[in-house]
């Protein structure tokens, strides 16, 4: 938890997340907001959705000077089922991490590439 030291900011996010924020709280984040061209990279960032987040996450995985791989994913269906249901079953899977508990159909990966 990111917030763990800070209680203060803790209890922000939670306000915010369940749709209770105050203007306290609004005024408290614009102190904080900076312009994009001022943000250091490496600092965390927060988004309001999923697709801000993979496209920063892309454009970061961009800028990077290294040897990069992308491994499609194999969905494999199991059991004693006739191939036609077998790729029934594959063609049902959706191609949204949104609704695939967060896999991803590309996992992108970098030579030598250490995220903390």
């Amino acid at each position: 938890m990111r917030q763990k030291g800070d209680q203060k900011f803790a209890q922000l996010l939670n306000r915010l997340r369940e749709g209770k924020q105050t203007q306290e709280d609004l005024n408290l984040l614009k102190t904080r907001e900076l312009p994009p061209e001022s943000i250091p990279s490496h600092a965390t960032h927060l988004f309001q959705t999923n697709a801000k987040v993979n496209a920063h996450n892309e454009k970061m995985f961009s800028l990077l000077d290294i040897t990069k791989v992308e491994v499609p994913s194999l969905d494999i269906v199991t059991g004693d089922l006739s191939s036609t249901i077998k790729e029934k079953i594959t063609s049902l899977i959706p191609h949204d991490s949104n609704k695939t508990m967060g896999l991803m159909t590309k996992l992108f990966l970098g030579i030598g590439l250490i995220c903390a």
